[in-house]
């Protein structure tokens, strides 16, 4: 399976913020693409689902 080397978890715990330094380090633009062919195909299979967006508005004027 392409997602092997990623351990998903249930419930998020916490954030981490990636740098784009960090992302081009862990993954690279061939292998994203595929794990994103992977996850499309999953979908259309229903296998896996996207849930909502949550909004997230700056209180800030």
């Amino acid at each position: 399976m392409l997602f092997s080397k990623f351990k998903f978890i249930a419930f998020i715990e916490m954030v981490r913020i990636l740098t784009k330094a960090n992302v081009a380090e862990l993954l690279n633009m061939a292998d994203a693409l595929e794990y994103v062919e992977e996850a499309y195909k999953q979908l259309t299979l229903g296998n896996v689902f996207v849930p909502q967006r949550i909004a997230i508005i700056d209180p800030a004027p």
